[in-house]
């Protein structure tokens, strides 16, 4: 098992809900997250909470 990508899965799952934590009683308006011309707050959280499901779907092959 890889620890590292355990570790890094889980606090990258828990910034993600963090994330979305602040994003639900917060007008748009008051976390920026600009793409192009538009703001999109929820973009943070969703890449946050794939890049935290990939690393614990690869924490549980063994290492080479």
């Amino acid at each position: 098992m890889k620890n590292l990508n355990l570790f890094l899965g889980i606090g990258a799952l828990v910034i993600a809900a963090g994330l979305t934590y602040a994003n639900l009683p917060l007008p748009p308006e008051s976390l920026m997250l600009t793409v192009g011309d538009q703001n999109m707050p929820w973009l943070g959280p969703v890449i946050f909470a794939v890049v935290g499901i990939i690393l614990l779907a690869t924490a549980k092959k063994g290492e080479t």
